[in-house]
């Protein structure tokens, strides 16, 4: 029986909605980015929805193969998420996890764990909910002092961190025991994931080490590869520091998917940006995305590092 490919983007959500069982389905969510699983499989893509003439004569230009899809429910694999046992899966993707972690290690000596709603909250600070993903669930104070105190009250977590002066944003993309590959993310003033930089990126010292270490944890809690360790740089005063271990996905990620999708564009310095409509034409832009689809994919190609600055520049403004 032929194997088809769910891209289950949903499966994260599930994991922290308190239900038991997850069920596979071609829902909006999963339909979303869903078209870049042909860029990676030979087998179909299981999904309910009808793509154009005009995408799938694009995306086959762009890979040479054919576009195949089917709505058939049997044998589908999921692509985005492995999906395994229900406390494992809860306890990899939590960022109570990852924060524990920093903290246990001396990573991190600011941030605390929150499940008291009568805490003392305080400005400055944002409170985090364990179970979101690309930037989602930051909350601040006092903006969002009543939904804090909600959720506290619900019996549910949060993460209290500073409020940081970030410099720039990287992940660690582990690939293998020996392949793990950084590279700067874009993200926007809320947090929110925008795009993944395909250019050298020279890590600060001693972040090799910690990573290293972060790695060897996240397998002994049943990680399988690939997965990601988000960090960042900010500033404090008149010094750079580092938070090197942010939050951990495990499961494959935009990086993963630009760091593959370079390998379709043969300009040496890339970048995969995830934009709300389509601002820039030209050779060194590429669109993957049905345009009726709400993020617009762009990948930029460039000849050098400075150029490729340019481009993500002009098309972000």
């Amino acid at each position: 029986m032929e194997v088809s490919w769910l891209f289950n983007a949903d499966y994260e959500s599930f994991l922290f909605s308190g239900k038991e069982h997850y069920k596979q389905s071609s829902n909006k969510i999963n339909q979303e980015f869903e078209y870049l699983i042909h860029f990676f499989e030979d087998e179909p893509i299981f999904t309910n929805k009808k793509y154009s003439k005009a995408f799938i004569d694009h995306i086959q230009g762009l890979t040479g193969r054919e576009f195949k899809t089917t709505s058939f429910n049997k044998n589908v694999h999921n692509w985005w998420c492995e999906v395994g046992d229900l406390e494992r899966d809860q306890a990899l993707q939590s960022k109570i996890t990852s924060t524990k972690f920093s903290i246990e290690n001396g990573l991190e000596t600011e941030a605390k764990i929150l499940d008291d709603p009568n805490t003392r909250f305080e400005e400055g600070k944002i409170y985090k909910l364990p179970g979101e993903f690309s930037g989602r669930g930051h909350l601040k104070y006092p903006k969002d002092g009543k939904k804090i105190k909600r959720i506290l009250s619900s019996g549910l977590k949060l993460i209290e961190e500073p409020l940081r002066n970030r410099t720039v944003d990287f992940s660690s993309l582990v690939l293998s025991e020996k392949e793990v590959i950084t590279y700067e993310n874009l993200v926007d003033e809320k947090f929110q994931y925008k795009g993944t930089k395909l250019a050298p990126f020279k890590v600060p010292e001693g972040y090799e080490k910690i990573i290293s270490m972060t790695i060897d944890f996240y397998l002994g809690l049943g990680a399988n590869y690939p997965f990601s360790i988000d960090s960042y740089q900010y500033r404090d005063g008149d010094e750079l520091k580092l938070a090197p271990v942010c939050e951990v996905n495990v499961r494959k990620t935009m990086g993963f998917i630009a760091y593959r999708l370079k390998s379709f564009f043969k300009s040496p310095y890339g970048a995969l940006l995830i934009l709300s409509d389509r601002k820039a034409e030209g050779r060194h832009y590429t669109w993957l995305s049905p345009e009726e689809n709400l993020f617009q994919l762009c990948f930029v190609s460039a000849d050098s590092e400075s150029q490729l600055n340019s481009l993500v520049t002009t098309i972000l403004e």
